[in-house]
């Protein structure tokens, strides 16, 4: 997940990089690529189609595209390292890397979905029985 800033102020448009849904742009040639690679490249070109700063925090953030993509990463979690890393470069604190499940985590928090089967579970004054109550009707 990448969060960015799509104005000045407190404004922030989430995105979902989530490797089952990356569509690779039509006009890149992704074939050569590994899964790794392209989940790489479709996170840069993100966050370069959305970061309003096009000075990149004053780095040549094509040339930072081109060293991630000679990289072979041996996982997914190598790919997600250097996407984290590479946001991070951005010195943007809107602008990061959020693995799915942290980001599922975050969601959740904010928006009070809970998962579960209703059951809320507590001890007896003694500590001796676990007492499950206030089930949920089905």
């Amino acid at each position: 997940m990448i969060t960015l800033p799509t104005a000045i102020g407190s404004t922030i448009l989430t995105l979902s990089l989530l490797l089952q849904t990356i569509q690779p742009a039509s006009a890149s040639n992704y074939g050569s690529f590994t899964a790794e690679q392209k989940f790489v490249a479709e996170s840069w070109r993100i966050v370069d189609q959305f970061y309003i700063d096009r000075t990149f925090n004053h780095q040549n953030w094509f040339q930072v595209r081109q060293d991630a993509l000679k990289k072979k990463y041996k996982n997914m979690d190598e790919a997600r390292a250097e996407v984290e890393k590479i946001t991070s470069s951005l010195g943007d604190r809107y602008t990061r890397y959020l693995p799915p499940a942290k980001y599922d985590s975050i969601v959740n928090a904010a928006t009070g979905s809970v998962f579960g089967v209703g059951v809320e579970l507590a001890q007896d004054k003694e500590g001796m029985k676990v007492i499950a109550s206030d089930v949920e009707p089905s």
